[in-house]
């Protein structure tokens, strides 16, 4: 059962956050954390955080974790199409290994001691080591024909889609893509991190209520 620790916004729950996720990042930087990082408190300890943590943090129900190369990729060797919307790897079969190792999620998407994500009106904040351990033991694989790397997380009852890794083609892009996005699926791996994972709360803080 995930540890909560909760810290009172009762009063404020019908009413709506105005801040933009910008300004939602620096709140929680300046309610939370010391010199960029978040410092030991009895909050973190029962996630087995007891020193200064590293942290990345996500808002809405969208989340990108890396534009640009993936050395990795350049590694297993690809061509694009001349279109730009197809991706032929040489060999698929390394892609699939270095996300069922963990690899790519500890690289690219939970790299920091911390992982925060905005929940309503609490910060939601995870051990990203049990982020990554449980991703790798109920994640699936598909490379699409197109190329577009789809993963997908086992959410108790059936695999849902929640990652994609895919090359953007458009002229201003041309770049790979990775994250949990597209038909909220930030909002669906929340959810089931949140159900599987320990956790603490903090509060978003009243004077983030318009």
């Amino acid at each position: 059962m995930a540890h909560k620790v909760t810290h009172g916004m009762a009063s404020a729950k019908a009413r709506r956050v105005q801040l933009t996720g910008s300004q939602l990042k620096s709140k929680f930087k300046s309610d939370y954390t010391i010199n960029g990082m978040i410092p030991p408190n009895n909050d973190f300890n029962k996630m087995r955080i007891t020193e200064s943590a590293t942290y990345s943090l996500k808002v809405g129900d969208n989340w990108q974790f890396h534009l640009g190369r993936f050395n990795e990729l350049d590694e297993v060797g690809y061509e694009i199409s001349t279109d730009g919307k197809t991706i032929d790897f040489q060999q698929p079969e390394k892609i699939r290994e270095l996300f069922y190792s963990g690899y790519m999620l500890k690289k690219y998407a939970f790299p920091f001691d911390v992982f925060v994500c905005l929940e309503d009106f609490n910060w939601i904040v995870f051990n990203s080591d049990d982020l990554n351990e449980f991703l790798a033991a109920n994640m699936r694989v598909r490379i699409l024909d197109t190329g577009r790397i789809k993963v997908d997380v086992y959410n108790g009852d059936r695999f849902l889609a929640i990652f994609t890794l895919e090359y953007r083609s458009e002229t201003h892009k041309r770049s790979f893509v990775f994250g949990a996005h597209g038909g909220g699926a930030g909002k669906r791996l929340r959810k089931i991190l949140i159900n599987n994972c320990d956790y603490s709360v903090l509060g978003l803080g009243k004077d983030s209520i318009k």
